[in-house]
């Protein structure tokens, strides 16, 4: 499907406040309502809303052919910006007069001193523009406001409605306000009651009529209204009216905020509202848990023309997924009663978060659901990925609350102004120069869509959308790749007076806590301590509970810590076979250690090494030994204990990880001791898979420590047993066969490592910039790091462009629709994978229905690209398989966990999941 964008609203900032969209108040464009003729000159518009001068709405017209024009501002009425415009509505006729008006919520938290609130032209409420009978104009002041008469000054509405709901004649507002406290919680159904003029709001005698309204607790209780709290409560967001079971009367489906509640209201006759019985089978449904909401609020639409209506509602906090929810009736059921069979929870995948609406844009005289995609990211640009800001779900027939019977599909909607929000960043690596995008704030991303037809009538269909979080500038930065590793900012020795760091070789483990921040110590000089030490300036700031510690040859020698701040350690077991090894758990810095395995292990030597992966209770434990049957056995966390998995050998009689084990999290293990070389094992079978010879790096180094900074990964190795001048080593291993040692240094200005006992050299760790460093009888030191792109801001300019909305037409869909035969998205096929959980490799197929390009590719939960297994390439019609053998782009095994697999052809996707385990 191709499509155009033919309109772009850009508005230049300027230092005149009065302008659209003031710098620094805006927050972009909310929402972008329409189609309207508010004006009756038979021109499209588009109301696009703007926090800033009090809150205003601009009229956007289409003036020709892929040509629009602004042509009209509600006024500027004051200095400050308020959140009060999300939506505008056009096309009302609240006093029906015949002339029409704009109508959207301001008035809230003007300046004290503002004239039009000292002299009562200003009140909080719905503000009414009326068209004075001029070609685009709607004067200068609002014609009326409502004031809803509860006392309310501040109003969060994202979505209400206008509408003779009750056919008496008279228009009612349909406002779910939702504000701070339950006490300002409001379902209002309000109408207006005689005739107002332009500019008139200060003088009219038209007065805002109650028809029912709703609240919570002792507000309903104290004021006789219908007590809400009592069929689900929460916030008010939508009050939509709908013919949900095709009766030809007008229901109300009501939505608040938590739980995903729901209930319905029925329209009975003139100003005469039904609520559920609270006391009822089913009066509402909470369809979710906690904080979620359909932000944006829902859309009614008949999208099977089956003469009742639907109503689509996306949850927010479905996030990535981008579901939408189906709340559905049959005729003759009771819509004063919400089950399951009623909600469709997450009916529709991958369609939106947001806004949405409904309209026929293929002209196949059936409507789509039309939504707004997600935001777009500097990196998916740098990445050569497009915008798809414009998403839509066809419903191809049958049963509506089949979810195979809707096809998602993602347009493509890039166009140069995409890039405008972007920091554009100039790096220097090494001499060579890049220029690249970084997103400034939180990105761009569409909020609510309006379908306005065939408005320019060129024969293509039209939307238009509002963006919000538009940057008012960006900045021009420079980048230089910088490595230093800085003078110790501390030290600890051990001729420093202290009693617990000694030259007794009693001192041996420790590592960083990220969870704390503490660097953590175990000592044990006069008695097993683990001491907590302050990253500032060394000194102990608390010691850990060693209750139950004991046994083996020593009870603790080294820890290993999640990035949680979980600790695990284990005792030292000279003969693993006869005497249990035992591992101790600390939940947290502040917990009493637990036995989380006590029992016999192959090596003859354990408890000198010890590594973790992971965090809460994914957490994998790998504990090092040594002897002629050298053996890291491998554990899981399981309910509070350590299950034993596996053990793996990497050289057999070799102890390559007896002190130094660092398991990065990606499928692999760096080990190293003195007098063994550096490896690096697959943490799935211990196959050795990359080894430097000592012309790399002297075999002589021990303990050591994995991180990643800066998009790189580094080992930082050592202390250097025998070494006295060279202690310690930083190796960039980021990219197989080009690894590099990016220096060797001294931890501490005149401390050497000297240590008689090559079984107890000390640790090396990373953490917040800095590494925390010990040799064992000799000092712990912490060393600043600079190991990344260091950045000066050249300039901040405006931002290119402030794209506030955007109208987008489906120009290229007309050729799909005069084809002979059509293909629908859900003629395509994609298979189950077989075996699932699998482990090394799976195979999948698909069917195509015509001969196509196509692409398979593997994505990670979070969506990321794993691997291309079929490249945009030419299959004939029919069923082909695809193997995938667990690796990504690089040929690298990947770690076990959920993955994604999707044939991707034109515009459209499937998806299906399948598991790797190890």
């Amino acid at each position: 499907m191709a499509q155009t964008t033919e309109f772009v609203l850009d508005v230049p900032t300027s230092t005149d406040i009065t302008q659209p969209y003031t710098p620094g108040i805006h927050s972009g464009a909310r929402a972008a309502t329409g189609p309207f003729d508010t004006d009756g000159d038979g021109k499209i518009e588009v109301f696009v809303t703007d926090y800033s001068g009090g809150g205003r709405v601009h009229v956007i017209e289409v003036a020709g052919v892929n040509t629009w024009e602004h042509v009209y501002s509600t006024p500027w009425n004051d200095s400050t910006g308020n959140s009060n415009a999300r939506y505008a509505l056009g096309d009302v006729d609240l006093d029906g007069d015949g002339n029409l008006e704009i109508a959207f919520l301001s008035g809230w938290g003007f300046s004290d001193t503002n004239p039009g609130v000292l002299d009562g032209t200003f009140r909080p409420g719905l503000f009414v523009y009326e068209h004075t009978g001029d070609d685009d104009d709607y004067g200068d002041q609002p014609a009326f406001i409502c004031e809803f008469n509860q006392g309310t000054t501040a109003f969060i509405s994202e979505q209400f409605h206008i509408a003779d709901v009750d056919g008496d004649g008279t228009q009612e507002i349909l406002l779910p306000q939702n504000n701070s406290g339950s006490a300002a919680d409001y379902f209002y159904i309000y109408s207006v009651s005689g005739t107002f003029e332009p500019n008139s709001s200060a003088s009219t005698f038209a007065t805002c009529v109650n028809e029912f309204t709703m609240a919570r607790g002792a507000t309903a209780t104290d004021n006789g209204f219908y007590n809400f709290d009592e069929v689900g409560g929460g916030s008010p967001y939508s009050l939509i009216p709908a013919d949900l079971d095709g009766d030809g009367t007008l229901e109300l489906s009501a939505h608040a905020w938590n739980n995903f509640n729901f209930f319905n209201l029925d329209v009975t006759g003139p100003d005469t509202y039904v609520a559920p019985d609270p006391g009822s089978a089913s009066p509402n449904l909470q369809a979710g848990e906690g904080d979620h909401v359909s932000l944006f609020g829902g859309h009614a639409v008949d999208i099977n023309m089956d003469g009742d209506d639907e109503v689509f509602y996306p949850r927010y906090h479905s996030f990535s997924a981008q579901q939408v929810t189906l709340i559905n009736y049959e005729a003759g059921e009771d819509i004063l009663q919400v089950t399951t069979d009623n909600v469709l929870l997450d009916l529709i995948d991958g369609l939106t978060n947001f806004g949405i609406t409904s309209g026929d844009m293929d002209g196949d005289g059936d409507p789509e659901l039309i939504a707004v995609g997600s935001g777009y990211t500097a990196g998916a640009y740098n990445n050569g990925e497009p915008s798809r800001f414009v998403h839509l779900a066809h419903f191809l027939g049958g049963d509506v609350e089949n979810a195979a019977n809707y096809a998602v599909q993602q347009l493509n909607t890039s166009m140069p102004i995409d890039t405008a929000d972007f920091d554009i960043v100039f790096r220097d690596s090494a001499g060579t120069m890049t220029r690249f995008f970084e997103t400034n704030g939180s990105g761009v991303f569409p909020t609510k869509i309006a379908y306005l037809g065939d408005a320019d009538s060129d024969g293509f269909f039209e939307v238009a959308m509002g963006f919000q979080s538009n940057s008012d500038s960006v900045q021009v930065i420079d980048e230089v790749w910088t490595e230093d590793i800085g003078e110790a900012t501390w030290s600890v020795t051990t001729d420093d007076g202290n009693d617990w760091f000694l030259n007794d070789n009693n001192t041996r483990g420790g590592g960083f806590n990220p969870a704390t921040g503490n660097v953590i110590v175990v000592s044990r000089s006069g008695g097993l301590k683990v001491y907590a030490l302050s990253v500032d300036d060394g000194s102990v700031v608390d010691t850990l509970d060693v209750t139950g510690i004991e046994g083996g040859t020593f009870p603790l020698s080294e820890i290993a810590i999640t990035s949680d701040g979980q600790i695990f350690g284990a005792n030292l077991t000279l003969n693993g076979s006869t005497s249990n090894a035992k591992i101790y758990h600390w939940a947290a810095q502040d917990a009493a250690p637990t036995v989380v395995y006590d029992d016999a292990l192959s090596a003859a030597r354990y408890g000198d090494g010890i590594g973790v992966t992971g965090s809460g209770e994914n957490v994998t434990v790998y504990l090092s030994g040594s002897g002629d049957n050298d053996a890291i056995a491998v554990f899981n966390l399981d309910g509070g204990a350590l299950a034993f998995e596996k053990y793996l050998v990497p050289q057999t009689g070799v102890s390559l990880g007896r002190y130094g084990i660092a398991p990065t999290g990606h499928g692999t293990i760096w080990l190293n001791s003195p007098l063994t070389p550096l490896t690096e094992i697959s943490a799935d079978d211990g196959s050795v898979l990359r080894q430097f010879d000592a012309n790399f790096l002297p075999v002589e180094y021990g303990d050591l420590d994995y991180f990643e900074k800066s998009g790189g990964q580094f080992v930082i190795t050592g202390p250097a047993f025998g070494f006295n001048a060279v202690p310690f080593a930083l190796i960039d291993v980021t990219t197989p066969g080009s690894e590099r040692l990016v220096d060797t240094f001294e931890m501490a200005g005149e401390v050497t490592t000297v240590n008689s006992n090559a079984n107890g050299t000390g640790f090396a760790a990373y953490g917040n910039g800095m590494l925390y460093l010990m040799a064992s009888n000799n000092a712990i030191s912490s060393v600043k790091l600079s190991l990344g792109y260091e950045r000066t801001v050249r300039e901040t300019i405006p931002a290119p462009g402030r794209a506030f909305m955007r109208v987008i037409s489906s120009d290229g869909l007309n050729v799909s629709i005069e084809d002979d035969q059509v293909i629908l998205p859900s003629d395509y096929q994609l298979s189950a994978n077989y075996p699932n959980p699998f482990n090394p490799t799976t195979t999948f197929s698909f069917t195509l229905p015509i001969d196509k390009r196509v692409s398979v590719k593997v994505y990670d939960i979070t969506g990321r690209l794993v691997s291309t297994l079929v490249n945009d390439q030419f299959y004939p019609a029919g069923t082909h398989d695809v193997t995938w053998n667990g690796t990504n782009q690089a040929g690298q095994q990947v770690a076990s966990g959920t993955y994604l697999y999707s044939l991707e052809y034109g515009n459209f996707r499937q998806t299906r999941k399948m598991v790797l385990i190890k």
